[in-house]
């Protein structure tokens, strides 16, 4: 049921319950009170508690309370001692339902129970439009509320429409982000309980068409899941008691393994929605090995997401890598096309993307297999050389080293830098560039002249001298970067980490520290007594000094002479 839903039917309740019949003319509704001050509500609370005039002041205190989203300055107050009167007439039975209708005691009962219901519309239309204080509030008086009739009513709450129309007004609060954030800190990732009943909620609500700013509000929930409690956990913290007990068969309810299930059901629920934009994808994946995988029991259901967010290309298929290289590795899932994919996305944009540097640790872990092809890693050795003709330098250096890894643990493309010069010019490149199958681009017949064109060696790439030519990179890091595949390969790998993350910010900074003295030379010089005046005095000082210094030397040259 939606929050404008619900309004209606407090307002129906509301008009009921301020136009008594004939029977209960003895039932006074006040509708407007006096002075309105807290000393007044605590009056009409501490009337209630001793059971003096109950309905009367019940409505009382009702009225305190806007029904127009006014603010209020009392209406908190109120609230609250709403909250522990009902929560009393739960303790003394006067809100139990009661099977014979015809007693005083059942209409004050009834009577009693509409009011109560008219207090629950309250709350939830102040969670769905009032201030970010209001539906803090608004939100911990509708869980006491509920502890309240699962304690005293006995009712199995979680499975009531009270829960369903809190979840429900929760979710599509106005400017609620505060007040979600604050159900996720201190409800839904403390007790066990409003976990499990919210997932299987979610996975209700995420099933039907919801708008997209809801998907938002769902994922930003369900991110807040920890890690999933291991099998031999015992589940201990509830925030209802009776949630704890055990089934007809002697098994609790909520275990570990019911509690994955239901976060299960409510991933995959929302991962099929068809509300999810691009961006809900993108968020998604971001969270997809951290937080979405762990609680999957069956991860390999998540591979139709997986594909259809792969196929579509760009950024989205960037995030989606991870995801699908742990489905192929654990799960054996086949998908053909994952290396001409991979291969597709080796693009100019990429190089000047801001997961660049995500991607090729992704593509480190990719080919890393000593099984794979030749061709097919010649191919992506070739791509990234043409590639480099374009990067910018913070590419470039991380394009480098990690041809040079690839080289080294795939010797059979080693013949790629080691191509004799024709000369000949209708001999050209064999490698075709529009082919999107890597088995067939006939990159293992080409050269790395890309690569040779940054340094520019005057000599052979096999060759150990080099000298730059003034035709090689504008940039001294990179010139001296791709020196490395002139020289003999004597290092077993580099560390791409130390290359990933440049920037021409860092680099720049490199180069203006590079011209900084660490230490400063020492420099011997005299200091003058006087500066700025040059009196008499001052010249006979320095005559002294002066013939001091030379009486100085001459007795230490016929000291040497003696000596």
């Amino acid at each position: 049921m939606s929050a404008d839903a619900v309004m209606k039917k407090r307002r129906r309740r509301e008009e009921g319950v301020q136009k008594p019949s004939k029977k209960s003319k003895n039932i006074a509704v006040v509708p407007e009170h006096s002075g309105g001050s807290q000393q007044r509500i605590s009056e009409l609370e501490a009337a209630i508690a001793e059971g003096t005039n109950t309905l009367e002041n019940v409505a009382t205190l009702l009225s305190f309370v806007p029904t127009d989203g006014s603010k209020s300055s009392k209406a908190p107050v109120a609230l609250i001692s709403l909250c522990k009167c009902f929560t009393r007439l739960m303790a003394s039975g006067h809100i139990k339902p009661s099977f014979d209708s015809n007693t005083g005691s059942s209409k004050i009962s009834r009577l009693l129970r509409e009011y109560y219901a008219t207090y629950q519309d309250i709350l939830l239309q102040l969670l769905h439009k009032g201030t970010s204080k209001t539906q803090i509030t608004a939100l911990q008086l509708s869980f006491q509320m509920l502890k309240a009739q699962s304690e005293h009513l006995e009712e199995n709450v979680w499975h009531s429409k009270a829960f369903f129309d809190l979840m429900t007004t929760l979710f599509e609060a106005q400017d609620g982000a505060g007040v979600r954030a604050l159900y996720s800190q201190e409800y839904f990732s403390i007790y066990n309980d409003c976990t499990y009943h919210t997932l299987e909620f979610l996975s209700t609500y995420s099933s039907k068409a919801i708008p997209s700013d809801l998907a938002d509000n769902i994922i930003g929930v369900l991110a807040t899941l920890s890690e999933p409690p291991k099998p031999v956990d015992e589940l201990t913290n509830f925030f209802i008691e009776s949630s704890a007990k055990s089934t007809k068969k002697g098994k609790p309810l909520i275990t570990p393994s019911s509690l994955r299930r239901a976060a299960s059901s409510a991933w995959l629920a929302l991962l099929a929605s068809a509300s999810l934009t691009t961006a809900h994808r993108k968020r998604l994946l971001g969270l997809l090995t951290s937080t979405i995988l762990p609680w999957l029991t069956r991860p390999e259901t998540l591979f139709d997401f997986l594909t259809a967010s792969f196929d579509q290309g760009g950024s989205l298929s960037l995030l989606t890598l991870s995801g699908m290289y742990n489905l192929i590795t654990t799960k054996n899932l086949d998908y053909p096309s994952f290396y001409p994919k991979l291969y597709s996305l080796l693009n100019p944009s990429l190089m000047h993307s801001k997961h660049r540097s995500r991607f090729f640790r992704h593509l480190q872990i990719f080919l890393s297999s000593t099984h794979l092809p030749a061709t097919l890693v010649a191919s992506f050795i070739k791509r990234l050389s043409r590639l480099s003709l374009h990067a910018p330098p913070a590419a470039i250096v991380a394009i480098v080293p990690y041809i040079y890894n690839l080289l080294k643990s795939h010797p059979q493309t080693t013949f790629m830098i080691h191509r004799p010069i024709t000369p000949d010019p209708s001999n050209s490149d064999p490698f075709n560039p529009d082919d999107p199958n890597p088995l067939t681009t006939n990159a293992i017949s080409s050269s790395l002249w890309e690569l040779y064109t940054l340094a520019f060696p005057t000599t052979s790439l096999s060759t150990t001298k080099t000298t730059l030519h003034p035709l090689s990179h504008y940039n001294p890091n990179v010139t001296s970067l791709a020196q490395i595949l002139c020289l003999q390969f004597t290092k077993q790998a580099y560390n791409l980490e130390d290359f990933l993350d440049h920037s021409y910010n860092s680099m720049l900074d490199a180069e203006l520290k590079r011209g900084e003295v660490k230490k400063e030379p020492v420099v011997e010089w005299r200091i003058s007594k006087r500066i700025l005046c040059r009196d008499d005095e001052a010249k006979r000082e320095g005559e002294a000094e002066a013939e001091a210094e030379e009486e100085k030397d001459l007795d230490l040259v016929r000291k040497l002479w003696q000596f």
